[in-house]
């Protein structure tokens, strides 16, 4: 359920319950287009790394322009989901040595 009000000073306020308010925030980021910046910051790396991942093909990008990439929210989110799963497959594969 959403609920829409004019503040104090005028300016329209949106409110929504809270589970709605969680998953719509979580769907507009997934959807969100970011700069380098922001992609960086998500993803916790640097800039350098950043470029590797998207010159490498492995995360998803475009240039609006001639110079700034954009990279979308949802391919942010695959590349978390799809690295986070490369860990948990190495973590639980066999070593290879038998344990005593």
């Amino acid at each position: 359920m959403m609920y829409v009000h004019y503040g104090d000073d005028g300016k329209r306020v949106v409110q929504r319950e809270a589970r709605e308010g969680v998953m719509a925030a979580e769907a507009d980021r997934a959807q969100a287009v970011l700069s380098v910046r922001e992609a960086c910051t998500r993803l916790g790396v640097g800039r350098a790394a950043l470029y590797e991942l998207i010159e490498s093909g492995r995360l998803p990008a475009f240039r609006p322009g001639k110079r700034a990439y954009r990279i979308p929210g949802e391919a942010i989110e695959a590349f978390k989901e799809a690295e986070i799963r490369k860990l948990r497959e190495f973590h639980h594969a066999p070593s290879g040595k038998e344990r005593t």
